[in-house]
């Protein structure tokens, strides 16, 4: 159904049955069926997107993430700290003992450095990462939810790269960019398996915490 004003509400994440009617003029259990209790109900008020992309169920899962996610950031819910605090632990263990990168920083899922992407496109076994697309740090997260939810629970990984660069800089047509090499492929391992896993207890918890739950994305 195409309501006014519908497209103003984007990635609210949960909301209550009295959000959707007088956000949205929808009724519940009128104008949407009531489902059992442990259903969750995402609403799309939209399909605009950094680029213009068909609505398949990749997207839709991969956008289901996003509005999963915005739950916790309007609420101020601090519960999912612990699960993001575990992917930056693993992130932080392969690249500092994997390839002897140190790095200080905290939230490294979202961070700009080149080797960040570079690292995310080579494991990933999704479409985006192939094209070399994760133009967005956080893009990432949302595409390991999108494989886990259609995956049947599971997320896939490439083995760690050889070679991890700094940057895309080219000077006469040759690359320029630092290169930082694997030294311990079985750190390398290890890690990455403690990062798949810290994922999928992350899309785990977004999903237990949205039974039951409606959801405006």
């Amino acid at each position: 159904m195409k309501l006014p004003n519908a497209s103003k509400h984007v990635e609210l994440g949960r909301v209550t049955p009295e959000d959707v009617e007088n956000k949205l003029g929808i009724k519940w259990g009128k104008d949407i069926p009531i489902p059992d209790d442990e259903s969750i109900t995402v609403i799309f008020t939209n399909n605009a997107a950094a680029e213009k992309v068909p609505l398949t169920a990749w997207t839709i899962a991969h956008r289901i993430g996003h509005s999963f996610s915005a739950t916790f950031r309007r609420n101020g819910r601090q519960d999912i700290t612990y699960y993001e605090k575990e992917i930056d632990s693993a992130l932080s263990g392969l690249l500092r003992y994997g390839y002897g990168i140190e790095v200080k920083q905290i939230n490294l899922l979202y961070s700009n450095e080149y080797y960040m992407r570079n690292l995310k496109e080579s494991i990933g076994t999704f479409r985006s990462a192939r094209m070399k697309k994760l133009n967005r740090p956080g893009e990432f997260l949302y595409e390991c939810f999108a494989q886990y939810l259609l995956s049947k629970d599971e997320i896939t990984f490439n083995p760690c790269p050889e070679v991890l660069t700094s940057s895309n800089r080219k000077a006469w047509g040759r690359d320029v960019s630092g290169k930082y090499r694997l030294r311990d492929a079985d750190d390398a391992v290890e890690y990455l398996e403690q990062l798949k896993n810290a994922l999928s207890q992350y899309c785990y918890f977004l999903l237990e915490s949205h039974r039951g739950a409606i959801c405006i994305m």
